[in-house]
């Protein structure tokens, strides 16, 4: 069976360290030398030396490889879970090393831990990056990846700098205190705090069309934020959740729940559509994340409030797994192969 890769793309808005303040924003942002010290830092590395803790946590995603040519980088992430396909799990031994992995395809052996690849192609030049989902993946990785910069960016021995001092109580007792200082090219005032954020790409929302042809409408996908206070909720919520998620407040304290449904639906008049479209946009939780779409009659595509999810399909004939991860170097120059299509689909739908 051929392979292809399936990208999604998300722009990155901050990568670096910033203050944060309103009125005097100032920022280190430095996508490009990140990777370069990413790339210093896992060198010589073991896989699982390339862990990052947060927060005293055991790390769950490790790098297998950094490449970069020609504008393009590709990392490859091994992603600690048992609930990815069978298609894409990998036997993973973590004391192996970057360019020596000890993998297999499915088969579990003693001091070897499962998980999945994922793969991110990142364009520094044009500020975003995007998932790479091979054929039969169902895992992208984009919270794993994003999380793990985020982290390095805390950790970076190339800016961070960690001293420890001792301080005084007011009762005289004396203890230890961590300071870190950030060595950066520019002097930046305030509080600074490392940022790695971006943005799914959507498309232009559509929302226009479908008010023309509102009488058209045959279906609404709606995928929503539910919110749960201690595991309880009011209303037809309270008598509907159990039937969906069992009951709730075993699980509390989840705040909230993700609902992705789908309802025949028919509107009368303009008006009916407007009206019903500006109370979704109120009652919206997640801004972010919530979105609601509308299936035309005669037509298979979906049209999107806040717009379409943008999308690109990469043919990768040729490129065969080794023991069970896809080579990061041979990926990467089938990227760079289609550079200019990737970059088109990017730059003619953002903002």
């Amino acid at each position: 069976m051929s392979t292809d890769f399936k990208l999604r793309y998300f722009k990155i808005e901050q990568c670096g360290y910033f203050n944060g303040s309103h009125k005097n924003p100032q920022g280190y942002d430095c996508i490009l030398q990140t990777l370069h010290d990413l790339k210093e830092y896992i060198s010589d590395k073991s896989i699982q030396e390339t862990g990052i803790s947060n927060n005293d946590q055991e790390p769950t995603t490790f790098i297998l490889d950094i490449e970069h040519n020609d504008g393009f980088w590709i990392i490859s992430l091994w992603n600690k879970t048992d609930k990815a396909s069978s298609d894409e799990v990998v036997s993973l031994d973590l004391s192996s090393r970057i360019g020596e992995l000890k993998s297999e395809e499915i088969k579990a052996s003693k001091g070897k831990t499962f998980g999945f690849v994922s793969y991110i192609l990142i364009c520094p030049e044009k500020r975003f990056y995007a998932t790479l989902m091979p054929t039969g993946a169902s895992f992208a990785g984009r919270e794993s990846f994003e999380l793990y910069i985020k982290n390095f960016l805390w950790i970076n021995p190339k800016v961070i700098e960690k001293t420890t001092i001792k301080e005084t109580s007011k009762e005289g007792g004396e203890f230890f205190v961590e300071k870190i200082n950030f060595k950066l090219p520019n002097k930046i005032s305030g509080t600074i705090t490392p940022h790695f954020v971006c943005k799914l790409l959507k498309s232009q929302s559509e929302i226009d069309y479908v008010v023309k042809n509102y009488n058209k409408i045959t279906r609404i996908k709606n995928n929503c934020t539910v919110k749960v206070t201690k595991g309880e909720s009011d209303g037809v919520l309270k008598k509907y959740l159990p039937k969906l998620f069992g009951n709730t407040s075993l699980f509390a304290p989840l705040e909230t729940i993700r609902i992705k449904t789908e309802t025949s639906a028919g509107f009368q008049t303009v008006k009916d559509l407007t009206e019903w479209i500006a109370g979704w946009e109120k009652a919206a939780i997640d801004p972010e994340q919530d979105n609601c779409g509308f299936v035309l009659q005669g037509d298979s595509k979906t049209y999107w409030i806040h717009g379409n999810i943008v999308t690109k399909t990469i043919p990768a004939s040729g490129l065969h797994k080794v023991k069970g991860i896809y080579p990061a170097i041979e990926t990467l120059n089938i990227m760079l192969n289609s550079k200019a299509l990737i970059i088109s689909e990017y730059t003619a739908n953002v903002g």
